[in-house]
């Protein structure tokens, strides 16, 4: 029930801060509004995960992490996240305002497209910002 009254508080605040730079497009707040729900999901779990990264997994020997690389891929990770969320949710609005009586037939096919996409744009764009592959 707790988490229902943020994300409305978080839609009203999106809402505020592109009314504030003289805009009225719910695209655009909603695109405002993943990005303060993720920034503020990362905040909140940045602890637990600092936790069981350097003291769990470093108590059992299995870090091999420093501080800094870790920092460099949570926003890497945050940016990803940022851009993939965006563009799906960006083309999902569209596709609802557009599908009429029968979107939801559109926002399969689109989920679906999506979906394939991003299956192929992972191994060769996203994977390769986390780690090294030598054929």
């Amino acid at each position: 029930v707790t988490i229902c009254f943020v994300l409305a508080w978080l839609w009203r605040v999106a809402g505020t801060t592109i009314n504030y730079f003289g805009y009225e497009d719910e695209m655009i707040q909603t695109n405002v509004f993943l990005i303060q729900l993720n920034i503020s999901i990362l905040a909140l779990r940045l602890p637990w995960s600092l936790y069981q990264t350097f003291v769990i997994e470093e108590r059992h020997g299995f870090n091999k992490m420093t501080l800094a690389f870790y920092f460099k891929d949570y926003v890497k990770k945050l940016l990803v996240t940022l851009i993939v969320n965006c563009t799906f949710v960006t083309g999902l609005v569209y596709v609802i305002e557009w599908g009429g009586e029968h979107f939801f037939i559109y926002v399969w096919g689109f989920t679906f497209s999506f979906t394939l996409a991003i299956f192929f744009i992972y191994t060769d764009f996203i994977a390769p910002l986390f780690d090294k592959y030598i054929p």
